[in-house]
């Protein structure tokens, strides 16, 4: 079987921290200096694929960490957003056929790899930042956790037509990160989503992982699914906040039939805040990330955005964000009409006192 000569395996821990990192604070991270980033491209328009707010990123270097049993050289880096994202990713080298390959994707996926360091090391950087932190989350459990197997080159030469006609179903097993049997129609709709720019190029991309074959190292391709990953998690993060709103939102109503309009006040505020928040932070992942004029890395962003069902979320957020501008508006209206009842009681009493005094003062 071919034979990997230069290949890597990037584990991606991705965290959503807080509403916004002030990232012109941020000058250095567990002792080492931070960068700002910017994409590398081969394309004629470069300036079009940039970051519209460049996150930092801070090279941790080589860890010593525990791969299966023995010791490697794990590479971290660091990379901050000002949405509030943190990612963590580590690099560790691989050398194999594909087969070795294989055994490391399912091991990887259920041996939780580096989970534990990964907990440790944002839990540290939390502290170290936590007075650049705008409205932090109080848990890290907001994770979101992918493996890309990236291979630069094999020890013959193989076009990526030629890589997905022979091996096929490894690769495919590779990117479920599945050993065992699995029906062949299953294996074959890995390839519903792949992609290939240069004959010697692939690009197969499922739901915890990706397989990258790119003899030419374009890094780019990379930090495109790591955006894609980052969006799902930020939707998937407002999604479930929304849920607990509109959860609490229906409890607060259902209390009391009959509630005086100055109780809906603190609701119409949190309301009001919540939506205004998320729809402003969506705005910021969203347009963080310029893909026009680069066809090639949009088409990698499109196919990553639907295995990671990025449209899906993004309607269930409106359809909820929809659900609580309908109450505020509801709420916004039964407090006017209560206003309106009580201004019109008042008008009513004050004519029966015109109408006392004027009564007394006649006799």
């Amino acid at each position: 079987m071919i034979k990997i000569t230069d290949g890597s395996l990037y584990l991606y821990f991705c965290y959503d921290l807080s509403e916004e990192i002030e990232l012109d604070n941020i000058s250095s991270i567990l002792g080492e200096k931070t960068e700002k980033f910017t994409l590398y491209t081969k394309s004629l328009n470069p300036s079009y694929m940039q970051y519209s707010v460049p996150p930092l990123f801070a090279d941790l270097g080589n860890l010593k960490l525990e791969f299966f049993d023995k010791k490697v050289d794990a590479h971290l880096l660091v990379k901050f957003y000002n949405f509030g994202v943190v990612t963590l990713r580590f690099k560790v080298d691989f050398e194999g056929n594909l087969d070795k390959l294989l055994k490391v994707s399912y091991s990887t996926e259920r041996a939780n790899v580096f989970n534990k360091e990964a907990e440790d090391l944002i839990k540290k950087i939390k502290e170290e930042i936590k007075k650049f932190l705008v409205n932090p989350e109080k848990k890290l459990d907001q994770v979101e956790t992918y493996t890309i197997f990236a291979v630069k080159s094999f020890d013959q030469d193989i076009s990526g037509a030629q890589l997905q006609e022979k091996y096929w179903k490894t690769i495919a097993k590779i990117v479920k990160q599945e050993k065992d049997f699995i029906s062949e129609s299953e294996l074959k709709s890995a390839f519903d989503n792949t992609l290939s720019y240069y004959e010697h190029d692939l690009l197969v991309v499922d739901w915890s992982s990706a397989f990258v074959y790119d003899k030419s190292k374009d890094y780019e391709v990379l930090d495109v699914l790591e955006f894609a990953l980052i969006q799902s998690l930020e939707l998937r993060v407002y999604d479930y906040h929304l849920d607990r709103v509109l959860e609490k939102s229906y409890e607060d109503i259902g209390k009391k039939k009959a509630r005086f309009f100055l109780q809906y006040k603190h609701m119409l505020n949190d309301l009001l805040y919540i939506k205004i928040e998320i729809t402003e932070v969506i705005d910021k992942v969203e347009n963080s990330l310029k893909l026009v004029g680069e066809p090639f890395l949009a088409k990698v962003y499109s196919l990553a955005s639907k295995k990671f069902y990025i449209d899906t979320w993004k309607s269930s957020v409106r359809s909820k964000l929809n659900t609580v501008e309908k109450i505020y508006e509801s709420l916004s209206d039964q407090i006017q009409n209560e206003i309106m009842i009580v201004l019109e009681v008042l008008i009513v009493l004050l004519f029966v006192i015109d109408l006392i005094v004027l009564f007394w003062v006649g006799i």
